[in-house]
């Protein structure tokens, strides 16, 4: 969802099971991996819990804990360059970063931490996807390293070291790549060697047979009975309108709610979040998302990386035109990560009064399904 100032999300806090982030809008990281990451999360966790032997300190220090992320964030660049350089790491690399991960995991005991652990399973999983999608498991072949070897054959190269296949090159740069400057006659010889004779006219001996294709006999299906046709529900302007109204009450019922809390700002789940209805929690962040589009909610992080919601005043048009920008995110919310949360934050009650389907939103026997 947009929002008018800088904003990522984190997600939530650490979970024995190890569930995957559960990022809000503002975090472009959390998009599309969420599954994999998940299983691999629920997968390490279930080999700690079978064996048994590992602890988790119950405090520490605050030393302790940015030393922790110091080290994750090195191990998540780590799973990056691999992400980025696939050609150059091999399978081994990304075993020994997930064992590396699985040390430092034993000592995660905040939410920031195993944010920052969630997106390095995630970063791993892309790298090994990638890894897999680029083993040969059948004996097809390969244009394009076909031409990479013959290229150096001949002392040059298709493209630059540690570049992507869709990167050009610059000749200024790197001479090796300029063809004109290839041995080509070491090529000749070896191609030589196998082919000394020059090609000779072939002859096709006798008329070819054609044989006449029959055609297959046509089948024609029996007609089916169709019914009398009914028309589909016209949809009025009033029924339009009147759904529209709703949505904009509903909305500025939740501003209120949000400017009457502490500091005019609520974590975004906590907010959000009805333990009794996943659909009027869906709700809720629907409305949230307009609030935020209108720049009347900011969307930001605090100093544990959790998501905070914040009245604020829509910006100037003068601050659009010197460069303030919004951004957009969508991110997935399934019933589980609804489930995970509400355990996460202990949440009893919803900070937004669940709300009944309005009239307009029944089903009547000849009207509109709002």
């Amino acid at each position: 969802m947009p929002s008018s100032s800088a904003s990522s999300s984190r997600g939530a806090g650490p979970s024995r099971h190890r569930d995957a982030p559960y990022s809000t809008q503002g975090s472009s990281r959390a998009n599309g991996g969420a599954a994999r990451n998940g299983a691999l999360a629920r997968a390490r966790a279930g080999e700690e819990t079978d064996s048994g032997s590992d602890t988790v300190p119950s405090k520490q220090t605050a030393e302790q804990k940015r030393l922790l992320r110091r080290r994750y964030r090195a191990l998540i660049a780590r799973a990056e360059d691999i992400k980025g350089n696939i050609t150059d790491h091999k399978p081994g690399d990304l075993a020994t970063l997930l064992n590396n991960g699985a040390s430092l995991y034993k000592n995660v005991t905040g939410p920031t931490e195993a944010v920052l652990d969630s997106r390095l399973l995630l970063d791993a999983s892309e790298a090994g996807a990638r890894m897999a999608q680029n083993i040969k498991i059948d004996n097809s072949f390969d244009v394009e390293e076909y031409l990479d070897r013959v290229a150096q054959f001949m002392g040059g190269q298709t493209r630059p070291v540690g570049a992507r296949d869709d990167e050009p090159g610059d000749l200024d740069e790197h001479p090796e790549l300029d063809a004109g400057t290839w041995d080509w006659e070491k090529l000749g010889r070896v191609a030589a060697s196998h082919s000394r004779r020059a090609p000779v006219l072939g002859f096709l001996l006798g008329p070819l047979e054609i044989q006449a294709k029959e055609r297959a006999p046509i089948q024609r299906k029996p007609r089916e009975v169709v019914g009398p046709a009914v028309a589909p529900q016209e949809l009025k302007e009033d029924d339009i309108i009147q759904s529209e109204n709703e949505t904009t009450k509903l909305v500025v019922e939740v501003a209120k709610i949000l400017e009457a809390q502490d500091g005019c700002k609520a974590n975004l789940f906590k907010f959000v979040i009805d333990p009794t209805s996943f659909g009027n929690t869906v709700e809720n962040l629907f409305y949230v998302s307009f609030l935020v589009r209108d720049a009347r909610v900011s969307l930001e992080d605090d100093e544990d990386g959790e998501p905070i919601l914040t009245a604020v005043s829509p910006p100037e048009e003068e601050q659009y035109r010197s460069g303030l920008k919004k951004r957009q995110l969508v991110f997935p919310f399934d019933k589980e990560t609804w489930s995970s949360l509400i355990k996460l934050y202990d949440i009893k009650e919803a900070m937004i009064p669940p709300r009944q389907a309005p009239a307009t939103h029944r089903a009547p026997r000849n009207g509109w399904y709002g």
